[in-house]
């Protein structure tokens, strides 16, 4: 996390998700169920994982993050949203065989007592996994 303001933010690239189109490759949705646990260990002063499985395998995932929920679309997928308004792009990665992916970010003692919502989307599906809450101790 970083400083913008009087917020915190988890930040890898730290680009508006609008900016960077996170499209998938025909607008369409599968069944796929990401599901997004974290961060871990949840604390201050440390580094923290986010995790999600579900994914597609061999499929980059999208983890964005903000402070207030809403409904943004994902660019170049009609009619999907994830439930943070103004995310921010906190990285990528590539899902392991089994549909596993992580992404790491240290979380300075500043950020405690805010609280963030985390998403990951898959690109090539334009799936969204479940929002995540979490405040810091």
């Amino acid at each position: 996390m970083a400083s913008n303001g009087n917020s915190y933010i988890m930040v890898l690239t730290g680009v508006d998700v609008t900016d960077i189109g996170i499209g998938c490759g025909d607008g369409s949705t599968t069944g796929s169920d990401l599901f997004l646990t974290g961060p871990m260990p949840g604390l201050t002063g440390t580094v923290n994982t986010i995790e999600v499985s579900g994914a597609t395998p061999s499929t980059r995932i999208f983890f964005v993050h903000g402070f207030q929920d809403g409904s943004t679309v994902v660019p170049g997928c009609p009619g999907v949203t994830v439930d943070i308004l103004n995310p921010k792009l906190d990285g990528s990665a590539v899902a392991d065989a089994y549909g596993d992916v992580s992404l790491r970010a240290f979380v300075p003692g500043a950020a405690s007592g805010r609280t963030v919502l985390l998403q990951a989307v898959e690109r090539s599906s334009c799936t969204v996994s479940n929002l995540v809450t979490h405040t810091f101790p």
